[in-house]
């Protein structure tokens, strides 16, 4: 297998000319084509492992989610993989499937292959578990919070977010409300529930409905079928999986009501619908900014960025 040594007998260049180059700072145009010339005929690879230990980098970053079939989880992945790569990193994508146990054992996954840094969606609010599963890696998290401030942080203003558009709609004479639940271990999921109840609270008014699903299309489906013949005015979902649930259930509906979730599950939306989009690129590219700060050495107290409701943007069927 040809080493560096051999790269740079072939080149005819110095050893440090090859390392300079491979680690991607500047040499000479002529340096470079003889050092590519040379990798190229030789058959040169770097060996990962080696670069590791010799520089304290693997270049990598993990970013780990609860479900990869999650659209809003997806998109934020490729805006943090977008951000990094312009530094030369790449990143290692794995799903926790919605369980603490499993989460735990990716993240130490992620630290066994020596991520320079990880981008966390938690399933759960333990900081204890996770400390322990990562030791001293920089992490970031997006989308939910733990029960302790120990890491930068990236979320949408859920609660304030909901409440206004709950409280726009009970304005237009809308009455009747009802609401799908996320389950309440996860912290977005809670914030959405206040947001709604603090709407309803403050125009005196109570839930008409109210039942939790999981986050899922399937839980979604399951609980709109329940309520087909209840008689809402509004139905809030509390994230894109439950929408699209209750879409499908939707034909089924005595009085379809209006829908009201987070970001929109299809081309043709309902009557009167109407979903906040989240600003998915924005809260990729400011985790990847987090973490990559955190990767260079900066140091001081968590930095929680929390993107208010004027950084969505909304969208109903006439839109379309």
């Amino acid at each position: 297998m040809a080493t560096m040594k051999d790269v740079a007998r072939e080149a005819g260049v110095a050893l440090g000319t090859v390392s300079r180059y491979i680690n991607g700072e500047s040499v000479k145009d002529s340096n470079r084509e003889a050092i590519e010339n040379a990798i190229k005929k030789l058959g040169y690879v770097q060996n990962p492992i080696a670069k590791t230990m010799k520089t304290g980098k693997s270049m990598t970053v993990g970013v780990l989610v609860p479900a990869l079939s999650n659209m809003f989880s997806m998109r934020i992945i490729e805006s943090v993989e977008k951000y990094l790569e312009s530094f030369g990193y790449s990143v290692i994508v794995s799903s926790s499937h919605n369980s603490e146990s499993e989460q735990s054992k990716k993240l130490r996954m992620f630290k066994n292959k020596m991520v320079d840094g990880i981008v966390l969606m938690p399933c759960s609010q333990n900081s204890k578990k996770i400390v322990e599963s990562t030791g001293n890696i920089p992490l970031v998290l997006i989308d939910r919070l733990l029960d302790k401030n120990i890491f930068d942080s990236v979320i949408v203003s859920n609660r304030e977010t909901v409440r206004s558009n709950i409280s726009e709609l009970i304005n237009m004479g809308y009455k009747r409300f009802g609401i799908i639940e996320g389950p309440d271990s996860v912290y977005t999921a809670r914030q959405r529930r206040l947001g709604y109840d603090d709407a309803l609270r403050e125009a005196g008014f109570e839930s008409v409905f109210r039942e939790s699903g999981n986050y899922t299309v399937e839980s979604g489906y399951t609980v709109a079928k329940e309520l087909t013949s209840t008689e809402l005015d509004v139905l809030f979902t509390s994230n894109h999986e439950l929408t699209v649930g209750v879409l499908k259930a939707y034909s089924s509906f005595e009085k379809p009501p209006i829908l009201l979730g987070f970001d929109s599950p299809e081309p043709l939306l309902p009557q009167n619908s109407r979903f906040i989009m989240q600003p998915v690129e924005t809260i990729g590219t400011r985790a990847a900014e987090l973490i990559y700060g955190r990767m260079c050495g900066k140091v001081g107290e968590a930095e929680n960025i929390v993107i208010s409701l004027a950084d969505c943007t909304h969208i109903t069927n006439e839109d379309q």
